[in-house]
């Protein structure tokens, strides 16, 4: 799952939780320019099986300074890891708040 942040102070207390439900370090990752224009992240999330819809979402937020939280879980994991992350100040796209996921 995926989840936009626009403060990385709210990115650190999301992950510090997230790890606090049992994922691991490895099951986390965080994706954003410090500086200067973000990069085309479309075919990497592509990649990673994000739907093109919210690939080209995240790209615009990335432009704008937001950093993209990339968690790898299990489906019974993944309602509570969407819980943790709006609790701190994530956005979920439109995909995944369509598919359930919305706390």
């Amino acid at each position: 799952m995926t989840a936009l942040f626009w403060e990385l102070s709210s990115l650190g207390s999301a992950i510090e939780a997230l790890l606090q439900t049992g994922l691991r370090d490895a099951d986390i990752e965080a994706v954003g320019a410090l500086s200067g224009s973000a990069l085309d992240f479309t075919g990497f999330l592509d990649g990673l099986g994000v739907p093109m819809a919210d690939a080209i979402y995240y790209g615009d937020c990335l432009q704008d300074g937001g950093v993209l939280l990339i968690i790898h879980t299990h489906h019974q994991t993944r309602r509570t890891a969407a819980e943790v992350v709006c609790r701190h100040g994530g956005m979920l796209p439109p995909s995944q708040l369509v598919s359930g996921l919305n706390p």
